[in-house]
């Protein structure tokens, strides 16, 4: 089980501002997704909070905070949506999750077309170079949520599964990434429970990634981009309670 950076003393203004800079390579040397991700064991991505949401209930684009093991900000994922796409389309909705470095640079793209029933989500490092492409495959009553996903050849490397039962409002919930190859678990999303009001009243998530040894960079590139997926299917607000069996 992840555990919570929130829990941990460190100073919440971190994740308000930008991914800092301080004591990274100069950017024509900084690859933001090798430095941080290439020998990362765990990874956290933050939802903001909007003030607009909570208060007007109008949906405004969404923003995560990416935080490396010590809660320190090292990317942001914006997301491009036109207001009708977000206001009618829901968690339907196609986007796009633009995720920029501390030199405010795309390193990361995650693409998700309009579906109204099974989403789907193609993921590029750098943008234009797809790396993987994420398929969710069950949206039925008390079945798992499980996904797939696959290199851009379309064969399948990964297969993600979920809870049987999740409440979003108690406890963490555990979605086991394995190998297609060979059945043996390779990583970990986890959405962690946060904060009681911010649960009740806000639509923003928070979720951890383990990573197991050995895992290739791009591999855990497209995992960030599931974890995305995962919570734009299932936990954004109003999403069908895909399945009966995500409790708010």
């Amino acid at each position: 089980m992840l555990g919570n950076p929130n829990q941990d003393k460190w100073n919440m203004k971190k994740w308000l501002g930008k991914p800092t800079i301080e004591g990274l390579p100069p950017p024509e040397k900084y690859d933001a997704v090798k430095y941080h991700l290439e020998n990362a064991s765990a990874v956290f991505i933050k939802q903001q909070v909007e003030m607009l949401e909570v208060f007007a209930h109008i949906e405004t684009p969404n923003r995560y905070w990416i935080m490396d093991e010590n809660a320190n900000n090292i990317m942001l994922a914006d997301e491009k949506s036109g207001f009708l796409q977000r206001a009618c389309g829901g968690e339907s909705r196609g986007m796009m999750l633009e995720i920029t470095d501390g030199y405010n640079r795309p390193v990361i793209t995650v693409e998700k077309p309009f579906a109204c029933c099974l989403g789907k989500c193609d993921v590029s490092y750098p943008p234009n170079r797809p790396v993987g492409h994420i398929d969710e495959l069950v949206m039925f009553p008390c079945m798992p949520p499980e996904y797939d996903i696959k290199d851009p050849s379309g064969q399948q490397l990964m297969h993600i599964k979920g809870p049987g039962m999740m409440c979003r409002g108690c406890s963490d919930l555990d979605f086991e990434v394995t190998s297609s190859s060979d059945g043996r678990q390779i990583a970990q999303i986890t959405r962690i429970w946060d904060n009681m009001m911010v649960q009740a009243f806000a639509d923003a998530d928070f979720f951890g990634i383990k990573f197991y040894p050995e895992l290739p960079l791009w591999q855990k590139v497209a995992i960030v981009g599931a974890a995305f997926l995962i919570d734009l299917t299932l936990f954004e607000q109003g999403a069908n309670d895909k399945a009966s069996n995500v409790y708010y």
